[in-house]
This record gives structure tokens, sequence and C-alpha cells, in this order.
């Protein structure tokens, strides 16, 4: 009877154990920390609580620039256009790889340009 004791204590303290997690993840140089303090306002209610801080380096509030747009209309306007040339049977495939070549080239020109006369009209 003392040796099932045993065996069923061992056997469950090893599966308590190894269900136990492995290291930590640290996202940045810190390790985050995790307190409650509740006074009543709430249960888990943090003063440390900041809903518009993310520990994950996501800002919440984060609004594109005019050239941020500008950019991803570009580059949403040349998908579509590559898109259309590879559903575009009638072109053999070195075509179709040939304009599809050409349409990056003038998509990546075209942003170069914008970048460029962007930041003239800020100086």
């Amino acid at each position: 009877m003392k040796k099932l004791l045993m065996i069923i204590l061992s056997v469950s303290l090893f599966s308590a154990v190894t269900a136990q997690r492995h290291g930590v993840v640290v996202v940045r140089s810190y390790a985050p920390v995790y307190s409650s303090f509740n006074v009543g306002l709430g249960y888990g209610y943090s003063p440390f609580y900041n809903p518009y801080y993310s520990p994950y380096g996501y800002n919440n509030n984060y609004r594109p620039s005019k050239l941020d747009n500008q950019i991803a209309d570009i580059t949403h306007d040349y998908a579509d256009k590559i898109e259309s040339v590879r559903l575009y049977k009638t072109l053999s495939g070195s075509q179709r790889r040939e304009e599809i070549r050409n349409l990056k080239k003038e998509r990546d020109n075209e942003i170069n340009e914008v970048k460029i006369n962007y930041h003239k009209q800020k100086s």
C-alpha cells in the first residue's frame, strides 16, 4: 500500500513538474510586470494599466502620413496591374514575365519619385 501511494505521488509530481512553463518569453529587454491592485473599483484594477500603451511595440494611435498613403495607393494599383497581366493568357510565359518585370520597375521608379517629391516639399 505504501509503495502504491509513493508511485501515485511520484507520477502526479512528475506530471505537475512537466506541465510547468519552461523559460520566459522576453519581447523587449525587460520582462513585463503584471500587477493588480484592488481598491473596490473593479476586479483586477491596476493603477499602472495604460490602454494607450502596448508592450509589444505596437502604436495604437498610428496615423499613416501622406507619403505612406501615396505609396500604398501606388503599390495597390501596380499589384492590380500585375495580377491582370498574370491572368492574361494570350501572352506567352516569357512575355508575361517581361511585362511583370517592367511593371515592377515602373512601380519602384514611381515610388522613388513620390518619395523624392515628398521630401522636397518638406524642406
